[in-house]
């Protein structure tokens, strides 16, 4: 498994200050997501990257991964127009 809150250590002090940095660290999660999946041999789908995002949410500590992490399903949710299955 990936050590997730690196992905917050390429922002400044951990917090987006940003609208572009917030979308950066969700396409970071949703990256991570990816690489989970694969690494795991599951197939790369739309549902199967919001699993395992909720996944991440729910496994963390972290407050920061877990909100970034629930940003990024509700993203992905929101666009319908993304076709992955």
């Amino acid at each position: 498994m990936l050590e997730l809150p690196l992905f917050i250590a390429r922002v400044p002090y951990g917090f987006p200050s940003s609208p572009q940095d917030y979308v950066e660290l969700w396409l970071d999660l949703i990256g991570t997501a990816v690489v989970e999946l694969t690494a795991k041999g599951q197939s790369i789908t739309k549902g199967n990257i919001l699993y395992e995002l909720e996944r991440i949410a729910a496994s963390s500590s972290d407050i920061q991964v877990k909100t970034h992490a629930l940003d990024a399903a509700k993203l992905l949710r929101k666009h319908n127009h993304v076709k992955m299955d």
